[in-house]
């Protein structure tokens, strides 16, 4: 009769103490404390991969079915990163296709956030899809409005000891207005002073432009004590200025290219890439 009195005894402390246990565990963090929301992508490409074409897809999912998401696309071309995409509003979408995209390099960037807790996620890559020597516009797509200034860039890939070049550039004038050319990014950071001919800035010359819809411009690097001989690799190397004129959406076409070494040689190019310009 003692023994089982004893026994019930030991099991009750038991009991207890078990429960105790649970209770102190749990107003510690222990293990029954829920893991930190988290989100993670689901496909997409490697950090620092170069893709060979210009679209790339996102998909992510979070640990949170409340979770609302929004997302950019930043570009690092430049000496300044600079909103290829504006940031999206949030939304519980959970995938994001980019057609179209420019040579060079990006960052994704995506948050998420419920009503206590949110959180980023970054990955960059690069787009490496034009197959040079050969010519392109960057930007491959521009949206723009009425009476809005945009700039498109003629970027040259993968081209060795360029010195000078012309190019004749075909649009609609019904859609755009010229308003002129300037230097691009890579000459000027490559410290060249570059030549443009003939005078954009004189409004005759924007004119006769705006009436045939043709930009013809011969350029030539000129050295610096900071630049090399020529250039090399690839990069912007002319900037153009166009003004929405009326709805609608026009071409941007090389309708002739001519590459030259210092010594005149001719550089052997590629089929140029087509731009499209879009006034909505």
């Amino acid at each position: 009769m003692k023994t089982k009195f004893f026994c019930n005894k030991i099991s009750k402390y038991f009991t207890i103490s078990l429960f105790l246990l649970i209770v102190v565990s749990c107003n510690n963090g222990g293990t029954t404390d829920a893991p930190p929301a988290f989100i993670q992508f689901v496909q997409a490409p490697l950090e620092n991969a170069i893709l060979s074409s210009n679209s790339v897809i996102f998909v992510w999912r979070g640990s949170d079915d409340n979770f609302t998401y929004r997302y950019r696309l930043v570009e690092l071309n430049d000496e300044s990163p600079s909103d290829y995409i504006d940031w999206s509003n949030y939304a519980k979408d959970s995938e994001i296709e980019f057609t179209n995209l420019n040579e060079g390099k990006y960052q994704f960037q995506l948050e998420a956030k419920n009503k206590n807790y949110n959180t980023t996620l970054t990955r960059k890559f690069s787009i490496d899809a034009i197959k040079g020597p050969s010519l392109s516009f960057n930007k491959i797509t521009t949206i723009s409005s009425i009476g809005l200034a945009d700039s498109v860039s003629v970027w040259m890939e993968d081209i060795q000891e360029l010195a000078a070049f012309k190019v004749a550039i075909d649009f609609n004038p019904n859609v755009l207005i010229f308003d002129g050319v300037s230097g691009g990014k890579n000459v000027i950071n490559s410290s060249f002073n570059q030549l443009i001919v003939p005078n954009f800035s004189l409004q005759s010359i924007k004119d006769d432009v705006n009436r045939t819809g043709r930009i013809i411009v011969n350029s030539a690097f000129l050295k610096s004590e900071l630049s090399n001989e020529s250039l090399s690799g690839s990069g912007k190397i002319l900037n153009i200025r166009f003004i929405g004129k009326n709805l609608g959406t026009t071409k941007l076409e090389f309708t002739n290219i001519e590459l030259r070494k210092l010594d005149g040689t001719i550089i052997f190019n590629k089929t140029p890439g087509i731009g499209t310009y879009s006034i909505k």
